[in-house]
């Protein structure tokens, strides 16, 4: 510790003001948002929802759904899910928005960018999304993160 003996600050404690969260509407998504804002309200942070769109394709990557009508179901379902959240985190005081970003093939990818963007110090995410394999313990976008992230990222099973 270091000082008078009055703060209880460790010297060389992270703190971030910036929070970066992924979010899909699914089950861990939710749960690193709430973790996301715990932490925002003890430390006054900021938070972006960030949400990336993918495209749906199947098969040799023919798009199989009307792209406008996608997104807003998409768009829709995640603020359904985020809404109640937002609206607490508010009333903590803590400043927060979202973002979604359109048309990505790489949810990883997609997140990392837009994180450069933001220049968070900390990036929230679940360890596993809507993806298929739900039997990994941590998902490939959560795995992408970590592995190509230059900032801190913190997994919220």
């Amino acid at each position: 510790m270091k000082g008078n003996g009055n703060s209880s600050k460790l010297e060389g404690e992270f703190i971030p003001k910036k929070i970066v969260v992924a979010f899909d509407a699914s089950l861990h998504s939710i749960r690193a948002l709430k973790a996301a804002i715990s932490i925002s309200e003890k430390y006054r942070s900021e938070i972006t929802i960030v949400h990336c769109i993918e495209y749906p394709v199947v098969g040799y990557g023919e798009v199989y759904y009307n792209w406008d009508e996608f997104y807003s179901a998409d768009k829709r379902k995640v603020t359904k899910a985020s809404e109640p959240l937002i609206k607490e985190a508010r009333k903590r005081n803590v400043k927060i928005e979202v973002v979604y970003t359109e048309g990505t093939t790489s949810v990883a990818e997609s997140l990392l960018l837009e994180s450069k963007k933001i220049k968070p110090d900390l990036i929230v995410m679940g360890s596993r999304g809507l993806g298929g394999f739900k039997s990994l313990l941590l998902g490939s976008v959560s795995n992408a993160v970590v592995t190509h992230s230059t900032i801190p990222v913190l997994i919220i099973k």
